[in-house]
């Protein structure tokens, strides 16, 4: 009895000798201060502890519309159909009271993962790649934008390392965990942007692959549940009902097809054309170069493809601002290709024309009043762990700044008031203005932004919407086209439908709307059931029959082969549309083909909102309300290489019956005054 009590005394007296004491964890710790400091940044750069708050523009009005959205309980591909999710604030980083714990949480999901994939795939390299990709992030080259795009790959190359590192079958629960923390996030992505879906179908997709080649088929057999239950669990946790999953996924197409011919602008083809290089050839490097067998090089090869495709065509479609989210991938790419290629040269020559690439874009698109190099690298360290501590001492503190910032926009003062308690829905996009203000019940049609309605099915959304038993009992209207767009393209379709059903209560020519109420009964304005079909030729003017007040039109022009190549892998050129009026004037704008596929009031020309007040109202009745002038004739051009557009197109016309233009249809039109 003795012995045994003297044997288990050594036994542990040894094991306390063998644990790691406190400095010896503090070593390792400073052994991996790299992998430290890697982990630092991408845990305080995804997640949003350090926030941004609501703001008068485009961007946060959309960003705060989806906030509100998902607080309201909205159905997201029901009653809210957009280009982002449920999630969408992970991304923004936008605040709102309602919404901390699920954007905090989705912020980890990605976080987490991303830390996982840094520690699998780092942990032999060099410092240096630790250090450099550190240095990145801290210089702000990568956003959780382009981080949300180029995850698949990165996961994929984690998995496959995983994989690859032990023998079929001997995978360990430690490493089977670390599977699934990087497979969870494809759950995440397609709910924070819908644009994200086929990269993330491709890295599932490989996953599987690259799991089953290397024998590991029980991981592979079962590791598609993760984001498949996944979805399920984060949808149900943004309040959504299950059902409506499916629906959110099918209204999402016309959003993802449409993007690119609708929001595109022009810019520098030569820079595109440089990042379309750098990453071609790391693909190829990657193809080439390898050690790999085949079929785990095309896996990984078509994972950088869609990677790459995606994150060029987010860069390059509106090539403004955007273009900086190519920058953080092209680093990316360039190290993965790296990583896998065999031959030193090759290696250097792709790290160094990607850097050659990325690196200047930041000096090309820098904005007004962007922070300092030394002020940005210090705000990556502390303005994270700073609004953390924030949270925790004063967690109150979110929340007040966030009401005297709604207190400051409705200073400002861009939209009409409306009464506590009014169901009230806005056009065109300054949903801020109007989500500011105190007890608004918003009834948005579920395209809530008009640019967006960018397809027949996206504009039928809208228009069914404002038809139903649902419809505001109250909208604000204003015409505020983006792009220089043709008016009536954005809500044109809605215009008739709004007048019938709406009476107009004020022409407020202070902030350039219109306020309008539902009417108890609606008004009729005719149109004529047969159309008129006329045949155009790009270039060439084509004039529009004189016999009615008012013209409904629908466009059929089609791209070439040529065109749906360059708008799969690019953008087509854009299309300008030139209208004469009655007086002579000619007015210029931009034409989007598929949105004149949706029947919209081409005459009278319509730009402001007095002008559609005067549609069925006199000054007498509205002040300020002012008849629009109508169209003689127009002329399609495409502004940019020929061979895109078929050059012969039709146009489908109806008569509508608009009171007010019918009554000075007789009468000479005054002369317009001249604009620049």
């Amino acid at each position: 009895m003795t012995t045994d009590l003297e044997d288990l005394k050594v036994m542990g007296a040894h094991a306390l000798h063998d644990r790691p004491t406190a400095p010896v964890a503090v070593r390792r710790i400073a052994r991996n201060w790299h992998l430290v400091l890697l982990s630092w940044l991408l845990l305080f750069l995804i997640v949003p502890f350090d926030v941004t708050y609501p703001a008068v523009g485009v961007k946060s009005s959309w960003g705060m519309g989806v906030n509100v959205a998902v607080a309201q309980h909205m159905v997201f591909g029901r009653d809210i159909v957009f280009t982002y999710g449920p999630y969408a604030a992970v991304s923004t980083r936008l605040y709102h009271p309602d919404l901390v714990w699920l954007t905090l949480g989705g912020g980890l999901v990605l976080a987490v993962a991303y830390i996982v994939a840094a520690l699998v795939l780092l942990r032999s390299a060099p410092r240096w790649v630790a250090v450099a990709l550190s240095i990145a992030l801290a210089l702000g080259l990568a956003s959780v934008d382009s981080l949300s795009l180029i995850y698949p790959l990165v996961a994929v190359v984690a998995v496959h390392r995983l994989a690859r590192d032990a023998e079929p079958g001997e995978l360990g629960w430690c490493d089977r965990s670390r599977l699934a923390v990087l497979a969870f996030p494809f759950a995440l992505l397609p709910l924070v942007k819908t644009s994200s879906v086929p990269a993330v179908l491709v890295g599932v997709v490989a996953v599987l692959l690259l799991l089953a080649l290397r024998r590991h088929r029980l991981e592979a057999a079962t590791l598609w549940l993760v984001p498949a239950v996944g979805i399920f669990f984060l949808w149900l946790a943004a309040s959504q009902p299950l059902g409506g999953l499916y629906d959110y996924f099918v209204t999402s197409l016309p959003i993802i097809l449409g993007y690119t011919q609708a929001m595109s602008q022009q810019g520098d083809a030569t820079q595109a054309m440089q990042v379309s290089f750098a990453l071609a050839l790391a693909i190829l490097v990657m193809l080439l170069g390898s050690a790999l067998v085949l079929t785990e090089r095309l896996v990984i090869a078509a994972v950088m493809t869609a990677t790459s495709l995606l994150t060029f065509k987010a860069a390059f479609v509106r090539q403004d601002v955007h273009v900086l989210i190519v920058i953080f991938p092209l680093i990316i790419v360039a190290a993965v290709a790296a990583a896998y290629c065999r031959r030193r040269p090759w290696r250097v020559l792709v790290v160094v024309i990607c850097l050659a690439v990325a690196l200047p874009l930041p000096f090309d698109y820098a904005l007004p009043g962007q922070d300092s190099t030394s002020t940005t690298i210090v705000r990556a360290f502390t303005a994270g762990p700073a609004a953390l501590a924030q949270r925790i001492v004063d967690p109150g503190h979110f929340d007040q700044r966030y009401d005297r910032v709604l207190a400051h926009i409705r200073r400002k003062d861009r939209v009409p008031h409306v009464a506590p308690g009014s169901d009230v829905d806005l056009y065109s996009h300054l949903q801020s203005s109007l989500l500011a203000q105190p007890g608004v019940l918003w009834n948005p049609g579920p395209v809530f932004q008009s640019y967006s309605a960018y397809t027949p099915s996206l504009a039928k959304l809208n228009l069914d919407h404002l038809q139903g038993p649902s419809a505001p009992e109250e909208v604000l209207l204003t015409i505020h086209a983006i792009d220089h767009r043709l008016p009536a393209l954005e809500d044109g379709a809605l215009w008739l439908t709004l007048l019938e059903n709406y009476r107009i209560t004020d022409c407020d020519l202070q902030r350039k709307f219109l306020v309008m109420h539902r009417r108890h009964r609606s008004i009729t304005i005719p149109e004529t059931r047969s159309s008129v079909t006329l045949h155009g030729t790009l270039g060439h003017r084509l004039s529009l029959p004189r016999n009615s007040p008012g013209w409904l039109a629908r466009f059929d022009v089609r791209p070439t082969l040529q065109g749906r190549l360059r708008e799969l892998l690019w953008k087509t050129s854009p299309m300008s549309i030139t209208v004469t009026l009655r007086n002579g004037h000619q007015r210029r704008f931009r034409f989007i083909p598929e949105m004149g596929r949706t029947q919209f009031l081409l005459s009278p020309l319509v730009r402001t909102p007095w002008q559609m007040a005067g549609l069925v109202s006199t000054p007498a009745c509205v002040a300020g309300a002012t008849v629009p002038r109508r169209v003689r004739s127009i002329r399609l051009d495409s502004d940019g290489p020929t061979g895109e557009w078929n050059r012969d197109y039709t146009v489908e016309l109806k008569a509508v019956g608009l009171p007010t233009a019918a009554a000075t249809a007789s009468r000479p039109e005054p002369p317009a005054p001249p604009t620049r």
